[in-house]
């Protein structure tokens, strides 16, 4: 009986809520190209995998803030009448 009962809780992972497919798919070719990169040796690959980094890095931050700024722009202020 005791084989058969996990003895250990997993815990799920938290979903990160500015990650869309898009830059979650920008993530994973990152990922392939760096392994591309190290197991070929080849400074074009290398070159490549860096140009993509940069593109992937640009492109989570600039989901993040806008993210941001979504949180930070309630709506009850856009419904309500202004002076």
């Amino acid at each position: 009986m005791n084989k058969s009962i996990p003895t250990k809780k997993l815990k799920n992972k938290q979903e990160i809520p500015w990650l869309g497919k898009d830059t979650k798919r920008m993530l994973h070719k990152k990922k392939r190209l760096y392994k591309k990169a190290r197991k070929s040796k080849k400074n074009e690959d290398y070159e490549e995998f860096k140009a993509f980094r940069i593109k992937a890095r640009n492109k989570l931050h600039r989901d993040y803030h806008q993210y941001l700024n979504n949180m930070l722009d309630p709506e009850e202020d856009k419904s309500s009448k202004k002076f």
